[in-house]
């Protein structure tokens, strides 16, 4: 089990994210050349890269649905998670 989200399996993620935007962590070994060409057959491009937790914020490049790039991402050996860049709320908050 990679705790990667699949379709249909939406409903165990909670809260707002953004749209057109996945977070994705590759395994220690992977390249940026890899990370790069990895993106681009996603559809994707980096738009950041969190060094403190090696974490790469991903904008989708086509109106494609966060889940079915999660999908995708999910299938890549080299992928340790992917997730949807979740909105962060102070606890008690709601957005409305």
């Amino acid at each position: 089990m990679t705790g990667q989200p699949e379709r249909g399996h939406q409903q165990e993620y909670h809260g707002p994210y953004v749209p057109g935007e996945v977070l994705v962590k590759f395994k220690e070994t992977v390249t940026r050349t890899e990370i790069d060409r990895l993106a681009a057959k996603h559809k994707c491009r980096v738009a950041e890269y969190v060094s403190t937790v090696n974490l790469y914020r991903m904008k989708i490049l086509n109106k494609r649905d966060v889940w079915e790039v999660l999908e995708g991402f999910g299938k890549e050996p080299e992928v340790e998670y992917a997730e949807p860049n979740f909105i962060d709320q102070p606890a008690g908050d709601s957005i409305k």
